[in-house]
């Protein structure tokens, strides 16, 4: 695995209550490494979303706990990573690293409902960013967007009711948007189930942004909306201040929570 450029990022992470739920069940979470021992100088990040099931009393219990343990079990897997760096390991070993991290995060979860914390289930949307290679993890209705300079792709596929009825061709995508089941998840993190995540993977280039958010944010505003908030102002700061506020106005029924990664080029 051979990184083209130096690199940094810029990088905001936030969440919010929104304006109807008097507790946040979402989770964000956002780790870096600067790996000085590494000949490349390879900057590696870890970020991920979690909303714990709104409809199920311990959720923001699970969405927490299933950061938590993500992001231990991945520390304890960089202990072991090579000398040489995590540029040497392939792209295969960089999926299993991640894998590993959900699965420890799911058997978190699942421990903790066995234990006597009831109803727990969360979603987790999660990225490794090592260079300019992106491995993503998926579980649920949370989302990972890829934005250019001129367009936005959602990277990762909904698991949801009204998703596998738009697959099917029995529904549109607009019917999905407004109908009473959309927020009905198919899969999940908690209730015993075993982890099964989607796996995507992306490079980035220079001025690319990587989102990642719950579906308070992507349920209330549009993909075009996100687009033109990231073009039009080049703090990414500001751009989640106005997401948030955008969902908000809208009503803001659900938690609301993002993480934004943009890519530069350095000189080095």
């Amino acid at each position: 695995m051979a990184f083209r450029m130096p690199l940094m990022f810029e990088t905001v992470v936030t969440t919010d209550v929104g304006c109807v739920r008097q507790r946040n069940e979402d989770a964000a979470l956002l780790l870096r490494w600067q790996l000085l021992h590494d000949t490349a100088n390879t900057e590696v990040l870890l970020a991920a979303v979690a909303d714990g099931m709104g409809g199920h009393s311990n959720g923001h219990i699970a969405s927490r706990l299933a950061l938590r343990s993500l992001a231990a079990s991945f520390v304890q897997g960089m202990a072991h990573a090579p000398l040489e760096g995590m540029q040497a390991l392939s792209d295969e070993q960089l999926v299993t690293l991640l894998n590993e991290a959900v699965t420890a995060a799911a058997t978190q979860v699942n421990a903790a409902g066995q234990q006597g914390l009831a109803d727990m289930g969360t979603t987790l949307c999660a990225a490794l960013i090592v260079g300019d290679l992106v491995y993503i993890a998926n579980i649920g209705d949370s989302r990972a967007y890829w934005v250019g300079p001129d367009e936005i792709q959602q990277i990762t596929e909904d698991h949801s009711w009204v998703a596998e009825q738009v697959v099917k061709g029995e529904m549109t995508p607009l019917e999905a948007a407004v109908h009473p089941r959309r927020h009905l998840i198919t899969n999940m993190l908690g209730f015993d189930r075993p982890a099964a995540p989607d796996f995507f993977s992306l490079a980035l280039e220079p001025d690319d942004c990587l989102l990642l958010c719950t579906d308070g944010v992507s349920g209330l505003v549009s993909d075009s909306e996100i687009k033109q908030m990231l073009s039009v102002t080049s703090s990414l700061q500001q751009a989640s201040n106005e997401l948030v506020a955008l969902a908000k106005q809208r009503g803001g029924p659900d938690n609301l929570s993002l993480v934004l990664v943009r890519m530069r080029q350095t000189s080095g």
